[in-house]
């Protein structure tokens, strides 16, 4: 987490004054956090906190996907979140490495 500071995250990320970019119909977030006394709050729409800057603000969404990289990380082992079971074959025989079906009945 110490990588991402989210410490210095802003409240808000919106669309920079001037921006040229408008987005009706996009994406929103929320992220809230508390350690000890230290707590933090921001949201943003379409925008997102600058990776390795976060006093500025990016339309590419790169600290977020680090971010939760990092919370699956701390929380899939001690919460059983996000953790995949093995697959277990439906058929006792496989395909052959080489063959692949691309209709629901194999036809190609």
């Amino acid at each position: 987490m110490a990588p991402l500071r989210i410490w210095d995250w802003k409240p808000s990320y919106f669309a920079p004054p001037g921006s040229l970019l408008f987005v009706i119909d996009g994406g929103s977030w929320r992220f809230s956090c508390r350690r000890g006394k230290q707590r933090m709050k921001s949201f943003g729409g379409n925008y997102y906190p600058k990776l390795w800057r976060p006093q500025e603000t990016d339309s590419r969404h790169d600290a977020m996907v680090l971010l939760r990289a990092g919370l699956d990380a701390l929380l899939s082992p001690s919460l059983g979140i996000g953790v995949e079971e093995p697959l277990e074959a439906e058929h006792e025989s496989s395909p052959e490495p080489n063959s692949f079906r691309s209709g629901p009945d194999g036809a190609e």
